[in-house]
């Protein structure tokens, strides 16, 4: 599940702050599992996950749910927004950062017509399928307790490995990180995020305008 981070010698660098800008992908045609160090708190969940970091320190998180661990029959769509920073490296291992993620904002989008069903017949029907809508105030707790409201100021406290175009983050100690001292001890190793190449970029760009 996770790399537990082993002294080694002191990296003063980490990685240059302006290397993580861009979309990463984590594994999109295959099954995907958000490991914890306890997982006892949370249920198991299966996604695809894309990072969008900008240039001024704002990020989006990007989670596509699926019922089955195959991830082929898609449920929800989550987009987490927020601001980023990135502080001092990792003493211990390479290409690492500590990194602080302010959330702002959380949009949901049912996309399983029978869940949209049984909602419906339990009096929501102000929700379309396959259409965000923000639930920062409510959240959204059936899905677990990453998905709780953001009514407070609420920051996941992280580690970040950037080497190339591969980022890792933290293997979660706990729902939300809240504080420095929950800050993972280790990496979600077993899928990596990839950044995405200009080619893809290209070709994505080009069914939005299509």
């Amino acid at each position: 599940m996770g790399e537990e981070l082993t002294a080694t010698e002191d990296f003063a660098e980490g990685f240059p702050e302006d290397a993580i800008v861009g979309r990463f992908h984590m594994n999109r045609n295959g099954s995907t599992r958000l490991f914890f160090a306890q997982p006892e708190l949370v249920p198991e969940m299966f996604f695809h996950r894309t990072y969008l970091f900008g240039e001024k320190h704002e990020f989006e998180v990007h989670y596509i749910l699926f019922s089955d661990e195959g991830c082929t029959r898609p449920s929800f769509s989550a987009i987490w927004e927020g601001r980023y920073w990135l502080l001092e490296a990792h003493k211990h291992l390479a290409h690492a950062r500590l990194g602080d993620f302010r959330l702002d904002r959380l949009k949901l989008a049912i996309l399983d017509p029978e869940i949209m069903n049984d909602m419906s017949e339990d009096g929501s029907a102000d929700w379309t399928l396959g259409l965000f809508r923000d639930v920062t105030d409510t959240g959204f707790p059936a899905l677990g307790p990453l998905f709780e409201p953001l009514t407070r100021e609420l920051t996941d406290y992280d580690i970040v490995f950037l080497h190339g175009d591969v980022l890792k983050t933290g293997l979660r100690t706990q729902e939300m990180m809240v504080s420095a001292d929950g800050r993972p001890t280790a990496f979600q190793d077993a899928l990596p995020a990839m950044r995405e190449k200009a080619a893809e970029r290209q070709r994505r760009d080009r069914k939005k305008v299509g």
